[in-house]
């Protein structure tokens, strides 16, 4: 509303039109600054408005998030299922981009496909003059598996430097290329271009190429890739049931039956069937088998404090299902991260804490994936029937050592030189040692019967079993019911496709690894008192290890580089030597270390009459199979015992006598020289190698050539102006051992340099 001066009536006409025109300017002005309100609420409106559409956005995320993850919620466990997720295709480039590899994604379905690493496009062949590959070690660790393939264009049937630094670069990450050939090919040449390289050439189970090249003069290249599978299965636990258990009614119920006359005056094979059937038939009535499933074996590092916030969180989550809220979603993603954050936490300090204890530092970090994992079974691939077939054909391949044959041995036994006698046992010293092999005793007893099941009894037994004990070694006969064994064979490899890539693992009755215990540390002593052993074996013995063998070969090349030597390092390596011993053989050695008659007529009993089955998947066992050669596996006295029998091997070595090392049968002889006297040096080398075949032929035992290895080590430099043609052959058994550029040496990798890149490159 515009107001009129007052006195508007009585001014005259010039005054009024400069009133109007002061009243305009002032309307003018005040429109102005109504429009330009007027414009910063519009902003503000556009603002509001785009605000809304975000939240709206957010809001329809969050709703189909949370629809996601109740229906994969509400599904359960999927069957697992590969498939290919995506793949970024060259030929969407420009021509100058294209590359010849493509990169495809697998995944498990249904939760995997969303952790799916992307790979993009990378060009992985030869960039600038430089080959380049992909550094895996960017996603390796969200994968089981990794598979790369591709046309390279380095040339791999050439040795140049392109070819050589892509060797070299998959070698680094660890990985492995698949070994086809040449890939491609002209019609006056042809070159191994095209490659898959993988994580684990166990896991190739076959690989092949076209029989005529398929696009531009490439072949069409196929391999079989073993992947693993999760398996969610529900895991059912036979074991007795100790919840009504009373250990004083079964202790006095256990002693009345061992206490009658008759067992007073049986020998010690009665006097252990009558243990083992009073003491099967007690545990059947107090504590009988019970069957449990295990849906989930717990998280140890899972507390009661986590457990609680685990549980809130699902709370929460199944809130914002129900209701369908953001900010209860928002509320548990919160309280989900932070659960997340402290399992991680807990689970960490967990594997730091039980990775302080040397004995279980790679079951925990292979446990948790840190390492390699565990290795199928070879029951996947062969029958019980097919292993236990196998490993009675290496322990049956000698003669028994008749009675006659060992009346002759003891006969000759010089009575005045004989020193070792066993000694008869003291209760506390059985009591010490049930105690000992119950913390350690984590396999199954093959007799049935578990040390732990007698955790509460054990100090009312001891006077038993002290007394069963001493029968044993007084009457020189080691029980018939300990001689059994129940065989597990693990794999040496990932698919094994022989028996010989498996090996046995003997589970022993716990009551008979008591009785071992004690008879190994009386042997022990004595070896050791005696100084018998050879100072360079490090295998079985206290105070040494692989790492103090390893340190003593390290220390000896590396003073030898520094006085300007190089080392020439042969390793044996023997078949199955543990199983292969000759028993008359290891008598006749017992006899000639001073063991007395009796000692031996003892370990005689010991050796003899042992018989092994393999306990199938489904926990059913093979025939029992005699032994007629070898120690007894996976029992205490039987590394021992192969220690008496090998120790004579470093007699034979002229040469190497004082540069050797052994580690149980791991024999590894080098010798030292200049660069200017290989000839002389290797021609002594090789009369000791003969010297080693010699002495093993007539001990019975078998060398493998084939795994036998040689390699020259020394500094840079001196390699650098070595003509490594000129070095003579090495010659074992009349086959030639090439000299290696790595070597595996009681788990570690040696370089010729004496380098770390090898040995990380395997582990990583």
């Amino acid at each position: 509303m515009v107001t009129l001066p007052r006195d508007w009536a009585m001014m005259s006409l010039d005054d009024k039109l400069a009133s109007v025109f002061n009243l305009v300017g002032t309307v003018r002005s005040t429109t102005d600054i109504l429009v330009t309100k007027v414009d910063a609420l519009a902003v503000k409106v556009d603002d509001q408005g785009k605000r809304i559409e975000l939240l709206e956005f957010e809001n329809d995320s969050l709703r189909s998030e949370v629809a996601s993850l109740k229906e994969r919620y509400s599904r359960g466990t999927a069957k697992p299922e590969l498939k290919v997720v995506g793949i970024p295709a060259s030929c969407q480039l420009p021509p100058s981009q294209i590359t010849e590899h493509l990169f495809v994604k697998l995944g498990l379905t249904p939760a995997d496909l969303n952790d799916i690493f992307d790979l993009g496009n990378y060009n992985i062949g030869r960039d600038q003059g430089r080959p380049k590959i992909l550094a895996t070690n960017r996603f390796s660790h969200s994968y089981s598996s990794i598979v790369l393939a591709g046309d390279l264009n380095s040339n791999l049937l050439v040795d140049d430097y392109y070819s050589s630094n892509l060797k070299r670069l998959v070698f680094e990450q660890s990985m492995h290329i698949v070994p086809f050939g040449a890939t491609h090919h002209c019609e006056n040449s042809h070159s191994w271009l095209d490659t898959f390289i993988v994580d684990s050439l166990d896991r190739v189970i076959t690989f092949e190429k076209s029989l005529a090249p398929f696009i531009n003069g490439h072949d069409s290249l196929f391999i079989e890739y073993e992947f693993d599978t999760p398996k969610k299965r529900d895991l059912e636990i036979v074991s007795r049931d100790f919840r009504k258990f009373s250990p004083k009614q079964f202790a006095s119920e256990l002693l009345a039956s061992l206490t009658i006359p008759e067992a007073a005056h049986a020998d010690v094979n009665e006097a252990l069937d009558l243990f083992q059937s009073t003491s099967v038939k007690l545990f059947d009535l107090y504590a009988p088998f019970t069957t449990r499933k295990v849906l989930k074996q717990p998280s140890p590092w899972i507390t009661k404090n986590i457990k609680d916030k685990c549980k809130k969180r699902d709370h929460e989550f199944k809130r914002a299902v129900r209701s369908g809220d953001s900010r209860v979603f928002r509320h548990y993603r919160k309280l989900d991260s932070n659960v997340k954050s402290e399992i991680k936490e807990a689970r960490d300090s967990y594997i730091i804490q039980n990775c302080s204890d040397v004995s279980k530092t790679w079951s925990i970090l292979r446990k948790f994936g840190l390492v390699g994992n565990v290795l199928k079974s070879p029951l996947h691939f062969f029958s019980k029937d097919e292993l236990i077939d196998y490993y009675s054909s290496v322990t049956t391949i000698h003669p028994p050592c008749s009675i006659d044959t060992l009346r002759v041995i003891t006969d000759s036994v010089d009575l005045e030189v004989g020193k070792f006698e066993l000694s008869l046992l003291q209760p506390l010293e059985v009591y010490q040692a049930m105690l000992k092999c119950l913390s350690k005793s984590k396999s199954r007893s093959c007799d049935g019967l578990s040390l732990t099941y007698f955790e509460t009894v054990l100090a009312d037994i001891t006077p038993f079993l002290t007394d069963l004990f001493n029968r044993s070694i007084t009457s020189g006969i080691y029980p018939e019911l300990w001689k059994k064994s129940q065989i597990v064979p693990l794999s040496k490899v990932a698919s094994p496709k022989s028996t010989t890539e498996t090996r046995p693992v003997a589970n022993l009755a716990h009551f008979a690894k008591v009785f071992d215990s004690l008879i190994t540390q009386q042997t022990i002593a004595y070896l050791e008192n005696e100084s018998i052993i050879s100072p360079r074996q490090s295998g079985f013995r206290a105070d040494h290890s692989t790492e103090t063998a390893l340190l003593r070969i390290v220390e000896d090349i590396r003073r030898g580089a520094d006085r300007g030597l190089m080392t020439l390092l042969l390793l044996f390596d023997f078949r199955r030597a543990f199983d292969s011993i000759n028993h008359v053989l290891l008598l006749q050695t017992m006899r000639d270390i001073n063991l007395s008659a009796n000692a031996i007529t003892w370990f005689h009993s010991y050796i003899t009459g042992h018989s092994q089955a393999v306990v199938d998947l489904d926990g059913t066992t093979s025939a029992f199979k005699m032994n007629t050669s070898g120690v007894p596996q996976g029992s205490s006295p039987g590394p021992i015992i192969f220690l008496i029998f090998i120790n004579l091997i470093t007699l034979v070595l002229r040469h190497c006598n004082s540069t050797c090392m052994l580690f149980a049968d791991d024999l590894q002889i080098y010798i030292q020289c200049h660069p200017s006297d290989f000839e002389s040096t290797v021609c002594k080398l090789n009369e000791d190698a003969n010297a080693v075949v010699s002495w093993s032929r007539d001990k019975g035992l078998m060398l493998n050539i084939a795994k036998t290895k040689a390699i020259l080590l020394g500094s840079v430099q001196h390699h650098m102006r070595l003509k490594k043609d000129l070095i003579p052959p090495i010659v074992v058994d009349g086959c030639v051992i090439p000299l290696s550029d790595t070597v595996k040496n009681l788990g570690v990798y040696f370089s010729t340099t004496l380098t770390w890149n090898a040995h990380i490159s395997q582990l990583s």
